[in-house]
């Protein structure tokens, strides 16, 4: 994919999964969701890509070494969120897009979606595009609120869910793209949360509203692409989901 560099944002502690494994590192059909992620980035050619670790970034780092990848990989000693990760990256962004994936929930993901994914993004002239899933129940993390038109608004906490029509309610699942010289201006404006005390990568979307800027929502074609990786529950489905996946490219 060309004019398109790649950042995997894999800092995080994931701290609500239970065990010593890093986060990044818990197997997803029988391999560790970053080396699955990373060759995800191998069949869409992705070659300026940048994989950002923190927490036990050396456990990381020997199984990348172990698995052939070597990758071009910045530690960041203490991260204070997604925001606060692309941001310690972005001034080694030169391309003009920059593809976003979260290190945890971008596993299940086709090669074909997320290339369909950066061409809808190029084409729309969007600034910034959210992969989003519909919601069919609330859940512990939220989600953002779409207009009419499918363009995103903000975000909703668990709580403020049944305000809204659920239909204009969407998950974000781990994928953004950006323009790589808009982002790099505003991302380190981007407020810090008052429910986790770290810079979320979705606060952009105040930046955005207050300049007047629209952020593209795309829909993910198929709901078992993606799967929320916070908790042990939600892990045992997501395995579910590519266990189902391999089971059907056989």
């Amino acid at each position: 994919m060309k004019d398109v560099s790649a950042v995997v944002l894999a800092a995080g502690k994931g701290s609500r999964l239970k065990g010593n494994k890093p986060k990044v590192l818990k197997i997803l059909g029988g391999q560790p969701i970053i080396i699955r992620i990373l060759k995800l980035l191998d069949k869409l050619k992705i070659q300026n890509r940048i994989l950002v670790l923190g927490h036990r970034s050396n456990t990381i780092l020997d199984k990348l070494l172990k698995s052939n990848y070597k990758e071009n990989i910045l530690i960041q000693k203490e991260p204070q969120g997604t925001a606060h990760s692309l941001q310690f990256v972005i001034r080694l962004i030169s391309t003009k897009e920059v593809l976003v994936l979260y290190g945890d929930d971008s596993g299940l993901y086709r090669p074909q979606t997320i290339k369909n994914f950066v061409k809808y993004h190029i084409n729309s002239g969007n600034k910034a595009t959210f992969m989003v899933s519909k919601v069919n129940q609330k859940t512990d993390i939220g989600g953002i609120l779409l207009d009419k038109k499918g363009y995103v608004m903000t975000v909703v906490t668990r709580s403020q869910m049944e305000e809204h029509d659920i239909n204009q309610i969407r998950n974000l699942c781990g994928a953004f793209c950006f323009n790589s010289q808009w982002i790099s201006k505003n991302i380190s404006n981007i407020p810090k949360s008052e429910i986790s005390g770290e810079y979320p990568l979705p606060g952009i979307i105040k930046i955005a509203n207050s300049q007047e800027v629209k952020i593209g929502s795309y829909l993910l074609p198929d709901q078992n692409e993606w799967n929320s990786l916070n908790t042990n529950k939600e892990l045992i489905e997501a395995r579910k989901k590519m266990k189902k996946k391999l089971q059907i490219k056989k």
